[in-house]
């Protein structure tokens, strides 16, 4: 009888979504679990902080905070926010890949920065004329991973933060942050056989798809935890819907 061959792992993933920051669960055991499980590849896979002062939902109330406060107060949020990276980092091989998946959170930064240019320092759009051609939703995508990195100081840790709403793809597995998807019926409609891993819903659901009994096109929908005590109150009748917890994955 023939001894199946043990498969061969090329890639640990860790995937963490939904912090908050600063509204962050305590990451103790998270640390301590990425520590033990040395990924190869690790994913902030969106809404890492919360940017309620820079949030559209929140604008009416700016004028009345301050200009001058807000700002400060989302700046304490960025400092929150590389720490938490730092304290990642701290624990990571060294030659651990590191990607950063910008959430719908994340893309209010671009809208207020717009609106108040002295939350970020002048925004540059970098268009000079415009034409027919001139696409701003991408442009505005671009300039979203760059707030990111300059914010959070990514590049000082070696992460990658990819374009808003750009896919992440590792070996056969797919990372999107999930706000454009409100189901894993939805995602398989608009992935179809593609296995993909999304936060956004701060609950752990999976929908697996199967082909004439063929595994190798198995694939599966995946909703991951969030990592936020934040509390779902405003949800009726979902004061469980939340939840906490990561995905992980050998490839």
């Amino acid at each position: 009888m023939t001894k199946p061959k043990t498969p061969t792992v090329t890639k640990r993933i860790v995937a963490l979504y939904d912090m908050h920051v600063p509204h962050q669960i305590d990451l103790k055991g998270v640390l301590a679990y990425i520590k033990e499980r040395k990924p190869t590849d690790l994913i902030i896979g969106g809404d890492f902080l919360n940017l309620e002062f820079a949030s559209r939902f929140n604008d009416p109330l700016f004028a009345t905070i301050g200009l001058e406060k807000v700002g400060k107060l989302l700046n304490q949020e960025f400092e929150e926010g590389r720490k938490v990276l730092r304290d990642i980092n701290a624990v990571l091989p060294a030659d651990c890949k590191k990607y950063y998946i910008p959430g719908n959170h994340c893309a209010w930064l671009v809208e207020a920065c717009l609106k108040y240019p002295s939350l970020a320092g002048g925004l540059d759009l970098g268009v000079s004329k415009f034409t027919f051609k001139t696409d701003l939703a991408k442009i505005k995508k671009e300039v979203l991973a760059g707030l990111i990195r300059k914010f959070l100081k990514t590049d000082e840790i070696n992460m990658t933060v990819l374009p808003y709403e750009k896919e992440l793809v590792i070996g056969k597995q797919t990372f999107i942050h999930g706000h454009t998807v409100g189901s894993p019926t939805a995602m398989a409609k608009a992935y179809p056989g593609t296995s993909l891993i999304c936060g956004h819903h701060h609950t752990e659901l999976v929908l697996t798809t199967h082909n004439s009994g063929d595994a190798r096109r198995t694939n599966q929908y995946t909703f991951v935890p969030c990592l936020t005590q934040l509390s779902p109150g405003y949800l009726k009748n979902s004061s469980t819907r939340w939840l906490n917890g990561l995905f992980t994955s050998d490839v």
